[in-house]
């Protein structure tokens, strides 16, 4: 085979593949946390996505999920966000997750993912 046509042949596998790809890229979500609050509480993302908690506020609040999924913090074992910093967490299977601030469960601080 004349390297011309082979060279033309991987190009043309190549593109074949990458059209056939879904072209999906993972997203990166932000929630901020401030006022005792999610924001925002409830967010929708794909499989894949990552999703940062940015603690906004002037004290500490941590990262608790009902379910124990992939190394994500559980009552048991929340994680605490500190003021200025955040926490990164890549959602890899589909569900809905809810989570809480356990420090300020009783104010009401709570929120969702659902992960498509």
């Amino acid at each position: 085979m004349p390297i011309l046509q082979y060279a033309c042949s991987l190009i043309f596998i190549t593109f074949s593949i990458l059209a056939c790809s879904d072209g999906a890229r993972a997203e990166e979500y932000k929630i901020g946390m401030e006022g005792w609050e999610f924001s925002p509480a409830t967010l929708t993302i794909n499989a894949g996505d990552t999703v940062t908690w940015i603690n906004d506020d002037d004290t500490a609040h941590n990262i608790a999920f009902d379910i124990e999924f992939d190394g994500a913090p559980t009552r048991e074992k929340p994680v605490k966000v500190r003021t200025t910093e955040g926490y990164s967490l890549v959602f890899k299977n589909t569900g809905t997750y809810h989570y809480v601030c356990k420090i300020h469960e009783n104010y009401d601080m709570k929120g969702t993912i659902i992960v498509e």
